[in-house]
């Protein structure tokens, strides 16, 4: 890592822009918990399991319905990628593998563009998944009129937002380095120990603020080369969403799949 994205050309989104994609990402959010939906969790010793089932899947199918119709409604299913609106179109149950998992961690974008947008008033803890009870305070659920969330979205000063990328980025770039340093030979894991050091050291001299100890970024109060792989693997996806988040606000990229994770 170097100083020299401090200098980076930033042009941030127009907040219309923002607005629908925040939107998006909320409902992406709420279409993968639906996979995981369990109304009838309370009745399930009163009548038949299979019943509790079917019963279960038309609800979830019924509210992603109705959350893809509001989408189309308000305009927004343009400002959703291909592959994201295949993911809200698809039936409940029809997701496969990790997909619906994965969509989850479309929150960890969500709240780094709330925080951007002064809506959430702290940003995400680095060294864990964010807690998204804030953004369902704040982001309208389906059925609700768009409008007046978009007229009031305001961003947060350039310069705030752009300490906030520079955070966001040193913190990615350390969990990355960390899964190719568990991988890497004894010769090589000095030399990536050796740039860990100096990165940590000027971070915490150019007052970034992440969780630093005297020889590595912390998670939890551990340095990342002592944690868990499930741990490293969960904070790696996080690291990822918010940063492709930050980058894309600054202006990088054409469009959300291309942005750059590397600037």
């Amino acid at each position: 890592m170097s100083d020299t994205y401090e200098m980076l050309d930033i042009t941030l989104r127009p907040t219309k822009e923002v607005a629908a994609r925040v939107l998006v990402l909320a409902a992406l959010c709420r279409r993968a918990f639906l996979e995981r939906h369990d109304p009838f969790d309370d009745l399930e010793e009163e009548i038949d399991d299979r019943l509790a089932d079917e019963l279960e899947l038309e609800d979830a199918e019924s509210e992603r319905f109705d959350l893809v119709a509001w989408l189309a409604d308000e305009r927004l299913l343009d400002a959703a990628t291909v592959g994201e609106r295949a993911l809200l179109q698809a039936p409940v149950g029809a997701l496969k593998g990790d997909a619906a998992d994965r969509a989850t961690w479309a929150g960890e974008a969500l709240v780094s563009l709330l925080w951007s947008a002064g809506m959430i008033d702290l940003p995400p803890s680095y060294d864990g998944p964010a807690d998204l009870d804030d953004a369902w305070q704040v982001v309208p659920a389906a059925g609700d009129s768009t409008q007046e969330f978009a007229r009031s979205l305001r961003l947060r000063d350039e310069e705030t937002i752009a300490a906030e990328r520079d955070r966001t980025e040193v913190w990615f770039w350390r969990i990355a380095v960390e899964g190719m340093r568990r991988d890497a030979g004894p010769s090589d894991v000095a030399e990536i120990d050796e740039a860990i050091t100096e990165t940590t050291e000027e971070a915490f001299g150019m007052g970034i603020d992440v969780a630093i100890g005297p020889t590595d970024f912390l998670v939890d109060g551990r340095p990342v080369r002592e944690i868990d792989d499930d741990v490293l693997a969960d904070v790696a996806v996080a690291a990822e969403m918010r940063l492709r988040a930050m980058n894309w606000l600054c202006g990088f990229g054409t469009g959300w799949d291309d942005v750059p994770l590397e600037v």
